[in-house]
């Protein structure tokens, strides 16, 4: 399969910048300081952070012939990696298949490598190879939520909107403060709310700390799956008196169903809301 740079590029970008970051592209050359392949790795992952690509992928070659002469097979991987990335990032096919390839053959047991040519497949719309990376990749690191969150960003690549939130939850689960995968995951809910009558707003609310007695009931009948157009326990239930504030109120048939199947009650006086003083 042959892929213009321009066309490769833009699959690249879809599929997500290298742990989440964009940037502009400086030109130029590392200069460094020593000669130890872990400060060129460690320089060549400020420049791929920053969004200096070319910078990025010099740095990485010179750390892995630095630690080829060493035969320091670890640091050699991570380079190799960081190749592969960096070349995926500048439209390079041919140079991220080769060096991502060769990372997981220096080591097997790289989560990150296999990341890595996950992310390589993802771009050339190879999405089968790549969720075998990225559940090779699971297995090996468990607690990671890289794996899942680039296999969530395969699913977008490829339309399937319902596989991708499941691989965001998946990732969310192992870390919930992955702000990337948050960012990716808000618009498909938002999608899918609005499709269930839901308001799209709901998928910010359930990120909260602390809700409102009206945000509350309408998450307890969304959660639950209440039908909000027959929502009592049977056929034959009485109703339940549903308060006036509840008309107009934000997710109003969401709330009116949580209050009509007895999920949240109105206060002694009638009201939904608190009595101003």
């Amino acid at each position: 399969m042959t892929f213009s740079a321009a066309v490769f590029l833009g699959a690249v970008l879809v599929a997500g910048s290298f742990a989440g970051c964009g940037g502009t592209k400086p030109q130029g050359s590392i200069a460094p300081t020593s000669t130890r392949a872990e400060d060129l790795l460690a320089m060549a992952d400020s420049a791929m952070i920053s969004g200096a690509y070319p910078e990025a992928l010099e740095g990485y070659r010179r750390a892995g012939r630095t630690a080829e002469s060493r035969g320091d097979r670890a640091l050699l991987t991570r380079a190799a990696v960081g190749v592969g990335l960096a070349a995926l990032l500048e439209g390079d096919a041919n140079d991220a298949r080769a060096s991502l390839t060769r990372a997981v053959e220096l080591d097997p047991a790289s989560a990150a490598a296999h990341v890595g040519l996950g992310r390589y497949f993802t771009a050339v719309r190879r999405y089968r190879d790549a969720r075998a990376e990225f559940e090779r990749a699971q297995v090996l690191e468990p607690g990671s939520a890289e794996p899942a969150y680039r296999l969530g960003m395969a699913y977008v690549q490829a339309g399937e909107r319902a596989e991708a939130i499941r691989a965001f939850t998946r990732a969310l689960e192992r870390d919930p403060a992955h702000g990337p995968c948050r960012e990716a995951l808000k618009p498909l809910l938002e999608e899918r709310y609005r499709a269930a009558g839901v308001p799209s707003e709901y998928a910010s609310i359930i990120e909260r700390s602390s809700v409102s007695r009206g945000e509350l009931g309408v998450m307890l009948a969304v959660e639950l799956g209440l039908n909000p157009d027959r929502p009592g326990w049977r056929s034959d239930a009485p109703p339940r008196p549903v308060p006036r504030d509840v008309e107009g109120a934000w997710g109003m048939t969401w709330l009116r169903a949580a209050v009509e199947r007895g999920l949240i009650e109105p206060y002694p006086d009638g009201a939904f809301t608190w009595p101003t003083p």
